[in-house]
């Protein structure tokens, strides 16, 4: 399915990924760089790479986890337009200047169908978001779908919800969505940087 040609009307809030890419979708201009912080199987890479190619932009994704880079590849192949790096987000600063991303998109958690020791933690999470809101152009954003189903996973919202209330509100706008009616539902945080 061709993701980034999705009209915004006709996207849905009913789930996670369509809120998500409906945010995407309205910030996106051309020649933007995009970053997927956590790889993991690729879905979100592709779906950012398409919305790149539309708008003749580029994509930069970062996993800690050779397989995960490895499936995401398979996933992206044909694309020109991804770079694809074995690196922590904790470190995406490196590889990036600032003012100069689009879109962030996180995908907490664990590599779906991997090693579940093997997950996002708090305390590079919380760093890479910092380091994130600094690289932001003007009207970009950030999109950070986030588990309560695992321990690690509790924290990381927990380290969330107190940070986000630290930005200043003349700065970012923060939204903060949860379906209260579905267990274990992921939330949603998405942060637009105003000026």
């Amino acid at each position: 399915m061709q993701y980034a040609n999705l009209d915004p009307m006709t996207v849905s809030f009913l789930n996670v990924q369509g809120l998500v890419r409906l945010f995407c979708s309205s910030i996106a201009q051309e020649h933007d760089l995009f970053i997927d912080a956590t790889v993991g199987n690729g879905h979100d890479t592709l779906f950012l790479t398409q919305l790149a190619q539309k708008h003749n932009g580029r994509v930069v994704g970062f996993d800690i986890q050779q397989k995960a880079i490895e499936t995401t590849k398979k996933k992206v192949e044909g694309f020109s337009n991804v770079s694809l790096i074995l690196d922590s987000h904790a470190n995406f600063d490196h590889y990036v200047q600032p003012e100069t991303v689009a879109l962030i998109v996180y995908n907490l958690g664990y590599l779906p169908h991997g090693e579940k020791s093997i997950t996002t933690q708090k305390n590079s999470t919380l760093l890479s978001i910092r380091l994130g809101l600094e690289l932001l152009r003007s009207k970009g954003g950030i999109a950070i779908i986030c588990y309560s189903g695992h321990p690690e996973g509790l924290n990381e919202i927990e380290g969330l919800k107190g940070f986000v209330h630290t930005l200043d509100s003349k700065k970012f706008c923060v939204t903060w969505t949860e379906w209260k009616n579905r267990t274990l539902c992921p939330s949603v945080v998405l942060i637009q940087r105003i000026h």
